[in-house]
């Protein structure tokens, strides 16, 4: 088994591998040296250690706030390194040059916290999130008026290369939404959630299927005020979305499924109307609104007639801040059949990515019985 770093993201298709140091050229562009090229921001060196090296040749102090502690790297001529232990995994690293924030020109960048922020990832070629060699679905980006805000917001479909080879086929549609301080680019930058059906389609473990990722930070203004809609994703999905997706596509089930924020609109979408849905993921997850308190979503018969025809997962880290929540809720599903597990982690993308593997694997199983 070999690790590597794995830097694509729909923000940067590819990582910035190597650089020409501007410092150096004086604008010359012709008869570039090895010497003068920026090399790979993280890697894995000989013995099995983490290492980053990022390049501030002007900078005197770089300070990466890694694991919730600061590293204070070494300077190396043009550069800044730590080598560390560091598990395999997606970790979020913040860059701090001489007392100040910044974002990395060389690292991945992802949107959280409602603003870029760079992370590091380490991938196993066994992961299901590697980019192997298989058949590459293709990412498809539509503009959308959303009724509710009165915006225009981007749609972003991930569509499996089957699609495109059996054109009387209809696919399943699987709308997955990311959490709070996200958006669409999400489960595509932080969660590889390409690869990952790629990846299982090629695998055979899963029916083709397209996947759906619409911006769930919903707001407007109002004075000075700024108002979240989240709760009101339901209306924009039924009323914008889905005649997009049905107009652009041969769709046949749909499933639904989210991360914390995410899996809020999921639950009140699909309790809304539960004959619609074949299947539901609620991700370090909510039934209720925590965020704004709306719950007539949660009347028991909706949630029985919505399990007794379709199948319902709940799933979230053992050190989640929102265990207790989680815990709580399991009265709401007394007496109801449907899938709980509690996985490793905290309220990240490396629970999350093992969340949505194991949620369209079931969807395989859900299909068999």
């Amino acid at each position: 088994m070999t690790d590597k770093a794995y830097y694509r993201s729909v923000l940067s298709y590819r990582p910035i591998d190597f650089v020409p140091v501007l410092e150096k050229q004086k604008g010359n562009y012709n008869g570039f040296k090895a010497q003068d090229m920026v090399s790979l921001p993280y890697y894995r060196n000989e013995e099995g250690k983490a290492v980053i090296k990022l390049y501030y040749p002007k900078a005197d102090q770089v300070v990466l706030m890694l694991k919730r502690r600061p590293w204070p790297m070494v300077k190396e001529g043009d550069y800044f390194v730590l080598e560390t232990d560091l598990e395999n995994g997606i970790q979020p690293v913040v860059v701090m040059v001489d007392g100040s924030i910044v974002v990395d020109s060389f690292l991945p960048v992802g949107i959280g916290h409602n603003q870029p922020f760079n992370f590091v990832d380490f991938v196993s070629d066994e992961d299901p999130w590697a980019e192997k060699t298989v058949p590459h679905g293709s990412l498809q980006s539509w503009q959308v008026f959303n009724s509710v805000t009165g915006k225009t917001d981007r749609l972003l479909v991930y569509v499996p290369a089957y699609y495109f080879d059996h054109p009387e086929d209809l696919l399943d549609v699987l709308f997955l939404q990311h959490g709070f301080g996200e958006n669409e680019t999400s489960w595509l930058s932080e969660g590889k959630i390409d690869n990952i059906v790629d990846n299982l389609i090629a695998d055979g473990k899963i029916r083709p299927l397209l996947v759906v990722m619409a911006n769930g930070m919903m707001y407007k203004t109002e004075g000075e005020d700024v108002l979240m809609l989240h709760s009101r994703f339901n209306e924009y999905l039924k009323h914008d979305i889905f005649p997009v997706v049905k107009k652009q596509y041969r769709c046949g089930d749909y499933y639904m499924a989210g991360l914390s924020m995410g899996s809020i609109q999921t639950s009140i979408t699909v309790l809304e109307d539960p004959e619609m849905f074949k299947g539901a993921g609620l991700f370090s997850g909510f039934l209720s609104d925590p965020i704004s308190g709306y719950s007539d979503h949660l009347a028991p018969e909706r949630l029985k007639v919505f399990c007794e025809k379709s199948f319902l997962m709940r799933g979230i880290g053992d050190t989640d801040r929102f265990l207790p929540i989680f815990e709580k809720e399991d009265a709401l599903m007394s007496g109801i059949t449907h899938e709980r597990k509690i996985y490793h982690g905290e309220h990240e993308w490396n629970v999350w990515r093992e969340m949505i593997v194991d949620f369209l694997m079931l969807r395989e199983k859900y299909n068999a019985e």
